[in-house]
C-alpha cells in the first residue's frame, strides 16, 4: 500500500511540474523576450537593409512617423500579444496608430473609446513587447 500511495504521489508531482513548467513557458512576454533571442538580430538588419522578411514570420511593416515592424505571436479571444522592432527606439501603439501612450510603472499604455486598451513595454535595445485587447 505505501508502494501505491508514493507512486501516486511522485505521479501527481510530477502532473503539478508539468503543468507549472507549461504555464510558466506560455507567458505571453517570456514567448516575445525568446522570439527575440532567436529571431530578432536577423529580423533588425533585414528592416535596416530593406530586405526581404522571412515568410514563416506574421512580420508588418507599419509607417507612420516612427515605423515599426511588429509581430503577432498569439492571440486570446479579443487579445493580441507580440513584439515590435522600432528603428528609432520609441514606443509605439499596437498597429502604430497613432494613439498617445501614457508612460505607467513598467512601460506605457493606450486607451481608446470602449474597452480598446493596450499596453507596450521596453525589452531590450530597440525591441518592445505588446499587448492589445479590443
Amino acid at each position: 500500500m505505501k508502494v501505491l500511495r508514493r507512486h501516486w504521489l511522485a505521479a501527481a508531482v510530477l502532473v503539478v511540474l508539468a503543468v507549472c513548467g507549461a504555464a510558466y513557458m506560455a507567458r505571453p512576454r517570456l514567448q516575445a523576450e525568446r522570439f527575440v533571442t532567436q529571431h530578432g538580430a536577423e529580423l533588425e538588419e533585414q528592416i535596416q537593409i530593406g530586405g526581404t522578411l522571412p515568410e514563416d514570420m506574421d512580420v508588418t511593416l507599419w509607417d507612420g512617423e516612427h515605423p515599426m515592424a511588429e509581430v503577432i505571436l498569439f492571440a486570446w479571444g479579443d487579445t493580441y500579444y507580440g513584439c515590435y522592432y522600432s528603428p528609432d527606439g520609441v514606443p509605439l501603439p499596437f498597429q502604430n496608430t497613432g494613439l498617445p501612450l501614457h508612460e505607467e510603472k513598467g512601460g506605457w499604455s493606450w486607451a481608446t473609446q470602449g474597452d480598446n486598451h493596450g499596453f507596450t513595454a521596453q525589452m531590450e535595445g530597440n525591441w518592445y513587447y505588446f499587448e492589445a485587447s479590443f
